[in-house]
């Protein structure tokens, strides 16, 4: 992949594409290829997801567009982890024996919201940080799921010995919705903030204008996180979107990318290719 001149491209920092049905994968990714959207970051979010996740990147990948997969244990589903005493030790197995050396950690975290009635955070943190340690120990890019808890998350990876995560910037918060106070703490750590469509609420309007723009990535988390707020009619989304599914698209990191330009007073071809080329720094800086 090279640098974007002329022609605005797009790299999706996280989505889930194992979620989506094999029909409907497939209609995705074309519309992704027509957008220009060249490379999609798709996160496993529990044991059952990590082998559907190869087999998309090794199927769909090509000269065209290509599909990096993330293996992870996502804080809403831990069962796998906290009921087997060997969940480390099979985990590690099947990176070990991975014949593709081009993935990350993820997505993976903590979540204050109701999911700690079903994980308490204590168990949730616990999962955390031994999957953070993998991915300092096998110096990968890791993608970081946090609700409500950024204080907690600050402290736990500021504690942590993870000098390989912070000194080649190798940790993304995935769809960021930290306070204004939180965006200094993160950047020392060199985080990426990684921006969704949910991530656009006027709540957040502030917070948004303040990121720094060479650590801003755009994401869709498709295919969750479907805000009708980013588009300007129907016509942008009702090729992908039906009020049964409510399936959200990688394309919608184009709609993004205008909104938070328009917010940050940015002429958004300039601000797109700002975004671009951090992205491509990412991918070059670990993939590459």
């Amino acid at each position: 992949m090279e640098k974007n001149n002329n022609n605005l491209f797009y790299i999706d920092s996280h989505c889930h594409l194992q979620d989506y049905s094999e029909n409907d994968l497939e209609s995705i990714l074309n519309s992704c290829q027509k957008s220009n959207i060249n490379l999609l970051y798709s996160n496993a979010t529990n044991k059952d997801d990590f082998e559907k996740n190869l087999l998309i990147s090794q199927k769909y990948s090509s000269d065209k567009i290509k599909i990096i997969s993330g293996f992870g244990f996502h804080p809403w589903f831990l069962d796998y982890p906290l009921n087997n005493e060997k969940w480390l030790y099979v985990f590690k197995y099947f990176i070990n024996n991975l014949n593709e050396k081009n993935f990350f950690i993820g997505e993976i975290g903590i979540d204050g919201g109701k999911i700690k009635k079903t994980f308490s955070l204590e168990n949730q943190i616990e999962i955390f940080k031994k999957q953070i340690e993998l991915a300092n120990e096998l110096n990968k890019l890791v993608h970081i799921h946090c609700v409500y808890e950024w204080d907690k998350l600050y402290k736990i990876l500021n504690n942590m010995k993870i000098e390989n995560l912070i000194k080649n910037n190798k940790i993304i918060l995935h769809s960021f919705q930290g306070k204004k106070k939180h965006i200094e703490k993160f950047n020392n750590l060199n985080c990426y903030f990684s921006i969704s469509s949910g991530c656009y609420s006027k709540s957040n309007f502030d917070m948004l204008k303040m990121l720094p723009n060479n650590k801003i990535l755009f994401e869709s988390d498709s295919p969750s996180m479907f805000n009708k707020e980013i588009y300007s009619n129907e016509n942008d989304y009702k090729h992908f979107y039906n009020e049964n599914k409510k399936n959200n698209s990688p394309e919608s990191i184009k709609f993004l990318c205008k909104k938070i330009a328009e917010l940050k007073e940015i002429n958004e071809n300039e601000f797109c290719n700002i975004i671009y080329n951090n992205s491509l720094k990412v991918f070059n800086d670990n993939f590459k």
